[in-house]
């Protein structure tokens, strides 16, 4: 990951084990497509994630309730 806007590797990879958990839901709501996720930045306010056919998403955090409610933990040493 690019950035991590202060959430230690822990964290970082809970979200990935949510991306994972809810991939067959999100696969079901965008359809089947060859389209994947290239890359995932987190930040304070906002989740964005780049595409391999070069276009981007990018979410408020607080559509996500698990990861609003967390808060970056000043443990840098995560990563």
């Amino acid at each position: 990951m690019a950035k991590s806007a202060g959430y230690n590797g822990v964290e970082v990879a809970r979200i990935g084990r949510l991306v994972v958990a809810h991939q067959r839901e999100l696969k079901d709501f965008f359809g089947p497509s060859s389209v994947r996720a290239t890359k995932v930045q987190v930040g304070r306010t906002h989740l964005s994630v780049s595409l391999n056919d070069g276009r981007s998403v990018r979410v408020p955090i607080a559509w996500f309730r698990c990861l609003a409610s967390d808060r970056p933990s000043n443990d840098s040493s995560g990563g």
